[in-house]
């Protein structure tokens, strides 16, 4: 069983002025009305400033991005606005990377660590982005292959877990064709400096400014003295095998920004 992931982005900052957006997606998370209140006046304030609005297919999620009609308009949009938290962002961020179409949090949720609009400025916020007064960040995210399928994105984290729990896993982790640890551990995280504030953080990685290009490698629970996380180029290619051994966990999970999950067979 083998995973490979390395950089899919590197970080760059734009100055402002940016260019007034024409198009602009919306989506809201269906399980908070004031979250879908707030998204209906945001149509209606940019509809009536010439803004074409492009009004996402609904969900609890922006999985809801992923139909057809989702993408084809993260395909048109200039910028998508996400009213959620910090979890809609990065599933939005996710979704939109084919097209490189910036993504906005309004913050309906809880932290907000990704919202560039809190849900009281929400006006002002319009107001800063129909002037082009913002910034576009282009983070760093990571491109996740499993065995021979086809490639994933995340743009927090990607981990890899035991299916069992309470059981270990044998880990071998190469960077190109060169070892770099085997480890045995009830998993591993190799995180953004975005998502580097998240699962990575609670389990005693790094915090890395955002505009890095780098990756860091965090064990979890590693049964040795000798593994500690490792910060890594944001060019990195590797590669993590999980070996077959009597006692410990023979099934893996990979899990991509917590939200997205698949067996490593």
């Amino acid at each position: 069983m083998a995973l490979a992931t390395g950089a899919n982005h590197t970080a760059q900052r734009a100055e402002p002025p940016q260019r007034p957006p024409r198009r602009v997606l919306v989506w809201a998370r269906t399980d908070r009305r004031d979250a879908n209140a707030a998204a209906a006046q945001a149509c209606e304030w940019l509809a009536e400033r010439g803004v074409e609005v492009l009004r996402a297919p609904a969900g609890d999620t922006p999985g809801t991005l992923s139909s057809a009609s989702g993408a084809a308009m993260l395909a048109r949009a200039d910028l998508a606005l996400i009213f959620g938290g910090d979890g809609a962002v990065v599933s939005a961020a996710r979704r939109s990377a084919p097209w490189g179409t910036p993504v906005i949090g309004v913050n309906y949720g809880t932290f907000g660590f990704l919202a560039l609009i809190e849900a009281n400025e929400l006006h002002a916020g319009l107001e800063a982005l129909l002037a082009g007064d913002y910034e576009i960040d282009q983070r760093l995210m990571l491109a996740a292959g499993i065995g021979n399928a086809s490639r994933y994105v995340a743009a927090n984290d990607v981990v890899i877990h035991a299916a069992e729990p309470g059981r270990m896993l044998e880990l071998v982790v190469r960077l190109g064709d060169e070892p770099v640890v085997d480890l045995p551990a009830d998993g591993l995280i190799l995180a953004t400096p975005t998502g580097s504030t998240a699962y990575n953080l609670s389990a005693g990685g790094p915090v890395v400014m955002p505009t890095l290009a780098a990756m860091v490698m965090t064990p979890i629970c590693p049964h040795t003295l000798a593994a500690r996380p490792l910060l890594l180029g944001g060019e990195s290619q590797l590669s993590i095998e999980v070996l077959a051994r009597p006692r410990l966990s023979q099934r893996a999970i990979v899990t991509l920004d917590g939200q997205i999950s698949f067996d490593l067979e």
